[in-house]
């Protein structure tokens, strides 16, 4: 088969996939499969696992705060922690650093309350986020999406010091993430589980959406007790008073990857030189204020 049959084999395959999902569980597939990733015995078992994983993805160990055969499950392997000189944070000041190590999707200025999932295909930002008054304030701003791959380290960190005001849990569906997944399903950021931080920097509000999906077993918060996909109900939390949280302190943690998608507030705020496509360390400098 040639490379063009081959990619068309691809997008089929992709497209019978998601036609598929339609019928199934995700939401009790997900966290199955969250169960099987946690199996620490029988022993061989989530060896196999692990060592599989590893050898699938090509991780990079030597970052890693422990050694492949330190592990005990395919879920402590993901959720792994890495050696705080591997993601130097970057100390630029009024300006965002990358939460996750992620590959860039669509990015850009908040229009009319609208963004973009992928490219001709705008979804509402009061959707994302779950209210037209939280939408309201980030009229004119910027977002970006960031996709995080299976090989990738999955802790979630704080793109700027400030302090966090609130948190808001919508419990949702879990679509993949994937790209055939993006370029056909409508509003698909904004129809799966997530869980929005909002974060008051000195110099404007930052939102962090942590975006569910199929297999992703869970989301866990590092600073509040909220472990999702556990039929929970959603819940808007205000923090009185405000957390304060320091650039690069861990915010939580995908058990298993997905999507975090930034909403930067204020007209004066731009992106630094991203290009679609790129991959990017956590600590990585995002933008500044102009």
């Amino acid at each position: 088969m040639g490379r063009s049959g081959d990619l068309s084999y691809k997008r089929a395959m992709g497209a019978f996939t998601l036609h598929l999902l339609r019928f199934l569980p995700r939401n009790l597939l997900s966290r199955v499969f969250g169960r099987i990733a946690g199996l620490r015995r029988p022993r061989w078992l989530a060896r196999w696992m692990i060592r599989r994983f590893a050898a699938a993805f090509d991780l990079n160990l030597d970052e890693a705060t422990r050694p492949l055969e330190d592990y005990e499950s395919l879920l402590d392997l993901f959720t792994r922690r890495l050696r705080p000189e591997a993601r130097p944070i970057d100390s630029a000041p009024m300006s965002l650093v990358s939460p996750v190590d992620a590959r860039v999707g669509a990015f850009g200025a908040v229009r009319d309350g609208m963004l973009l999932q992928a490219k001709g295909m705008p979804y509402t930002l009061s959707s994302l986020l779950g209210g037209e008054e939280e939408a309201r304030m980030f009229e004119g701003g910027r977002f970006l999406t960031l996709y995080l791959s299976p090989r990738d380290y999955h802790r979630i960190h704080v793109p700027e010091s400030g302090e966090l005001a609130e948190t808001r849990y919508e419990p949702g569906t879990l679509w993949p993430v994937n790209p055939p997944a993006v370029r056909r399903i409508p509003s698909l950021f904004a129809v799966n589980e997530r869980v929005v931080t909002t974060l008051d920097a000195t110099w404007g509000r930052v939102a962090v959406v942590m975006v569910g999906a199929t297999n992703v077993g869970r989301m866990r918060l590092s600073y509040m007790d909220l472990v999702t996909n556990s039929g929970g109900q959603p819940f808007r939390r205000r923090h009185e008073p405000p957390l304060r949280v320091e650039r690069g302190d861990e915010l939580g943690v995908f058990e298993l990857g997905s999507t975090v998608i930034l909403v930067v507030q204020g007209r004066g705020f731009d992106w630094e030189s991203l290009r679609e496509d790129e991959w990017l360390p956590m600590g990585r400098l995002l933008g500044r204020i102009r």
